[in-house]
């Protein structure tokens, strides 16, 4: 496993667990939008927690660069969402995992460039699906996802804190 497919993977992971978090309860991207002046309703929020829901699982399930770049173009328009909350100075809710959370920072516009990079790169190289890397050698698999997992864990945490993303915000 490289580091490109363990970002790749973990950008997945977090696709999907934003995705099911948002088909649940849109409020938080509802709000979130809205604030920014953007198109927004519950079925919109939906349909786009479906898509990233879509891509996310195919992205670990299948060894297309189709669904790789697709979701590296949904973390790069998270990363514009981001620079534009930032640029607005408004007070507004990621949206990313429902109701609350931090307000977009450079934190956000850093890991989902990393991320999108890194989907764009491992979709380029052709490497296996998660999946497939769990049918080539099941040890290895199963570290990777106990890799990817933890790291989905730290960058959920990473992107939830409130007080140094906003400090974030005071230093650019």
């Amino acid at each position: 496993m490289t580091i490109v497919a363990a970002l790749a993977y973990t950008g997945a992971v977090l696709a999907m667990a934003a995705g099911l978090t948002k088909l649940v309860n849109p409020r938080g991207a509802v709000t979130a939008m809205r604030a920014m002046l953007l198109p927004s309703s519950s079925t919109l929020v939906r349909a786009g927690a479906v898509a990233e829901l879509t891509c996310g699982a195919l992205v670990l399930a299948w060894g297309s660069w189709l669904p790789r770049l697709l979701l590296a173009f949904a973390y790069v328009g998270f990363a514009i969402f981001s620079l534009a909350v930032l640029r607005s100075e408004r007070e507004v809710p990621c949206g990313c995992f429902g109701p609350g959370g931090a307000t977009p920072g450079w934190r956000h516009v850093s890991l989902d460039v990393v991320l999108a990079i890194a989907l764009v790169a491992f979709g380029a190289r052709r490497l296996p699906s998660a999946l497939g890397l769990v049918r080539e050698s099941a040890p290895l698999g199963v570290a990777t996802v106990a890799v990817v997992a933890v790291a989905s864990l730290l960058a959920a945490t990473f992107l939830s804190g409130s007080e140094t993303a906003r400090a974030g915000r005071d230093d650019a």
